[in-house]
């Protein structure tokens, strides 16, 4: 008995770990086609994944590239 409450209690445990929420979802979705277009060297769609704001950054480790402030 206690080694069928045992796997029932892994089970749910187990369940409850791989749920997503909505957030979860969404930002695997957005890194996902964020990289989708770059790897198809889209560079407009790769930027529309981006916030266009002042403070947003990004650094590249491209050779001829470098850290990046700002949208613009």
């Amino acid at each position: 008995m206690k080694t069928k409450l045992f796997t029932l209690a892994l089970l749910l445990m187990s369940a409850g770990a791989m749920a997503q929420t909505a957030d979860e979802k969404v930002i695997k979705a957005t890194i996902e086609g964020e990289s989708t277009a770059f790897y198809q060297r889209k560079p407009d769609k790769v930027l529309s994944y981006w916030l266009h704001a002042p403070y947003t950054s990004h650094y590249y480790t491209e050779k001829g590239m470098g850290y990046v402030r700002g949208y613009e």
